[in-house]
């Protein structure tokens, strides 16, 4: 891991000496090499279960406490992922913004495009 300069600029590139992959920051780039390690130092004090990133192991904890911390502002659902806050909420739209690439049929979810 290491740092180059990019010309006159004032902002430092951190470069994976693995990959080669640059980051902005020193601590995106120790986040990253943690996947080439496999090293996880943030550690879930309920279950044990081991994460490389400490938001990581945040959104884990979820799970464990039922926070939901995002609401449906149609039926008012707690998810605890803004993630599936944003799935959740084409069911109830008729929006289908996913089609199948063989038969241009039109689906909510881009997983079933290809389940016959």
């Amino acid at each position: 891991m290491h740092s180059q300069s990019q010309g006159n600029r004032t902002e430092k590139r951190s470069v994976c000496d693995i990959c080669g992959k640059g980051f902005r920051s020193n601590y995106s780039l120790l986040a990253h090499h943690r996947m080439h390690t496999g090293e996880k130092p943030f550690v879930c004090r309920t279950c044990g279960k081991r994460f490389t990133q400490k938001s990581a192991l945040t959104r884990h904890l979820r799970t464990h406490t039922g926070d939901k911390t995002f609401i449906c502002s149609t039926c008012s659902k707690g998810l605890a992922e803004k993630y599936y806050l944003k799935v959740y909420l084409l069911s109830h739209s008729v929006e289908k913004p996913f089609e199948c690439p063989r038969c241009d049929k039109k689906f909510r979810h881009k997983p079933h495009r290809f389940i016959s």
